[in-house]
């Protein structure tokens, strides 16, 4: 029996893809295997990003077969996925208070 904290990644990978299917993004087996195969090692956030990523790719390409293929390129190269982290960073820390500053008049 597997440890039930081992499944977790796996649970929530297929609840990540199965997000990217209602949303009408058709990765098909082979694509769905390999992104698969990508996301169950990476933490949480890192996830959720690359998922992001992934839907981004369908949402700006023009057919199916581009989407696909950027979605490829992403999975197999790592300059191509740091390029993809670059337009869709981790979440930011929350901003310091501003102290001593006036409000503006109109």
């Amino acid at each position: 029996m597997q440890d039930g904290r081992r499944d977790v990644p796996a649970n929530e990978v297929e609840t990540l893809l199965a997000a990217l299917s209602d949303a009408g993004r058709d990765l098909g087996p082979e694509l769905v295997a390999q992104v698969r195969a990508r996301l169950m090692p990476l933490g949480r956030r890192v996830r959720a990003e690359l998922v992001a990523v992934i839907d981004d790719a369908f949402e700006v390409a023009p057919d199916l077969t581009s989407a696909r293929r950027q979605v490829r390129r992403l999975l197999a190269s790592d300059k191509a996925l740091e390029a993809a982290k670059a337009v869709w960073p981790a979440y930011p820390d929350p901003a310091a208070p501003v102290a001593n500053v006036e409000p503006l008049t109109p």
